[in-house]
C-alpha cells in the first residue's frame, strides 16, 4: 500500500489533492479531490499495474465544498 501511495503521489502532484488517508482493519482509504474522477481512476489503475497488485475499490462523489475534508479535520481536533 505504501508503494502504491508513493507511486500515485509521484504521478499526480498537480492532478489531484490528497486530502485524507485512513488506515485500519487491514485497509487503507485515500480521499483525493480531483477535477475528473474518471481520469484520475484510470491513471491510478495504470500506476497500480506497475507498482502494486493490491486490490482497489473506487467510490466517487461530488464534494466541491470539501465538506468531507472539513468534517474530518473537525473530528480529529476534538
Amino acid at each position: 500500500m505504501d508503494a502504491l501511495e508513493d507511486a500515485v503521489e509521484r504521478f499526480a502532484p498537480n492532478k489531484a489533492t490528497l486530502a485524507v488517508v485512513s488506515t485500519g482493519n487491514n485497509q487503507r482509504r485515500w480521499v483525493y479531490y480531483t477535477e475528473s474522477a474518471s481520469n484520475f481512476i484510470e491513471a491510478v489503475r495504470s500506476v497500480q499495474s506497475r507498482a502494486s497488485h493490491v486490490s482497489l475499490e473506487f467510490e466517487t462523489t461530488a464534494d466541491p465544498g470539501w465538506t468531507f475534508h472539513d468534517s474530518f479535520v473537525r473530528s480529529i481536533r476534538r
